[in-house]
């Protein structure tokens, strides 16, 4: 799995295009997002942007002599919101564009990618792509968001961080009478830092037409249970099923009403039990479920259900579901250079 720090530069681009967005963005200005909320909540829920320039512009086109094109616009309340994630390639000279907006949405060009970047965060257990977004040609770089839960202090100045602000509110102890338990303690230093504040995995690139085949499809406001959890137990109790694990092609468990399950080495797996919350299994040699690594012994898989309130139709699946077999990096990034060298002299 290939990884990318989250330097404080980067970091800092990215708080600038959201202060910028969260000041000029009509339908935030307005107050009529159902969404709207103060300038933490709103760089919280627009983090996961971040990793749209450090996976593509420091990972993978790092050694390349172009970069990808990233959406930064800002769109008025007119405009479609259906632009992909990379818009094009450029150099300092040059811009080849893969979609052009066109009076009020964006238009792809001819015999060029669309790319679409899916961000989840590390806690997440699912990703999901929207019915109308899904497109089977369409490449869908998957990324894992790993991030401190104190990232905002980086923003702020080392001024904020001084023993003057820290001293101005140590409390007196005069308002204590008795406190055998300890149970306050005055106020704390905070130190400032300048470091990493987390990372960006790369799950994979994936083409639309791979996704659909590892995913379940989920109408809209139709629930789904998935797995929360995967471990070891001394024993099973009262097994009620023997039943070895059985999987389709693509090497998925199904189930009806869950997620499928990505099993490697189904032959080394025994179904001990099975119910609505749980399933129990005798694991006989190495195996993996959904990227965990499982040796012998008996585990319990826990579920819980996955209550949609969504409007849409959507794909879903567990975060590690893909066969990695299938991952189109190598064929994305030849794609990629191959557009840059064949345009690069006809602009």
């Amino acid at each position: 799995m290939h990884s990318i720090d989250i330097t404080s530069e980067e970091f800092n681009k990215f708080i600038y295009f959201a202060l910028s967005k969260f000041e000029h963005d009509p339908l935030h200005t307005q107050g009529t997002s159902s969404k709207s909320d103060y300038i933490g909540g709103f760089i919280d829920r627009w983090i996961n942007r971040i990793s749209e320039e450090l996976i593509f512009n420091k990972l993978l086109l790092a050694d390349r002599t172009y970069k990808a094109g990233i959406d930064y616009f800002l769109y008025d309340n007119q405009s479609m919101k259906n632009a992909p994630d990379i818009l094009g390639l450029e150099d300092e000279n040059n811009v080849i564009p893969f979609a052009k907006y066109d009076i009020d949405c964006w238009v792809p060009v001819t015999n060029r990618p669309w790319i679409e970047i899916k961000t989840f965060r590390e806690k997440q257990k699912m990703l999901s792509v929207r019915d109308s977004q899904m497109i089977d040609d369409h490449y869908y770089v998957m990324c894992e968001l790993h991030i401190k839960p104190n990232y905002l202090k980086n923003v702020f100045n080392s001024s904020l961080f001084s023993d003057e602000i820290k001293n101005s509110m140590v409390m007196r102890e005069g308002y204590i009478e008795r406190d055998v338990h300890q149970h306050l303690q005055s106020i704390q230093e905070v130190q400032f830092n300048n470091d990493i504040i987390g990372q960006v995995n790369l799950l994979g690139v994936f083409k639309g037409s791979d996704l659909v085949s590892h995913c379940n499809f989920l109408p809209a406001g139709q629930p789904v249970k998935y797995i929360t959890n995967i471990e070891r137990v001394a024993s099973i109790p009262r097994p009620n099923i023997h039943e070895l694990m059985s999987v389709n092609s693509l090497n998925l468990y199904i189930r009806e009403n869950y997620l499928n399950i990505r099993v490697e080495n189904p032959h080394n797996i025994i179904i001990k039990k099975k119910n609505v919350g749980s399933m129990y299994i005798k694991v006989l040699n190495e195996c993996k479920i959904n990227g965990k690594e499982l040796t012998e012994g008996n585990y319990k898989i826990s579920f819980s259900k996955f209550q949609r309130s969504s409007t849409w139709a959507e794909y879903v699946a567990h975060k590690y579901t893909f066969d990695q077999s299938n991952d189109q990096t190598t064929e994305l990034l030849n794609s990629l250079d191959t557009i840059y060298q064949n345009n690069i002299h006809n602009i």
